[in-house]
């Protein structure tokens, strides 16, 4: 990957570009310069435009974010297919 330290105003400094392949790279933002508040983007080539594939979230906002759902009991989840 290539490091590069790249101050980016109030929202952070970005840390890192990642390629994996020839059609997909990681950019990885320190938000306050800590490795628990480090947020990760994974783009993707299709066709000749780049997607975002997935966005690597701190452990810490999984968790707030997982405390903040309801109990599965209480989840109803509908099947688009009708089934």
């Amino acid at each position: 990957g290539i490091l590069v330290e790249h101050h980016l105003g109030d929202f952070g400094r970005l840390q890192s570009v990642d390629y994996v392949g020839l059609r997909e790279f990681r950019v990885v933002v320190d938000v306050d310069g800590t490795r628990e508040r480090r947020l990760g983007w994974r783009f993707r080539l299709q066709g000749t435009t780049w997607r975002l594939a997935s966005v690597e979230l701190p452990p810490e906002l999984v968790a707030r974010i997982v405390s903040r759902l309801p109990p599965m009991d209480k989840l109803k989840i509908q099947n688009p297919l009708g089934r």
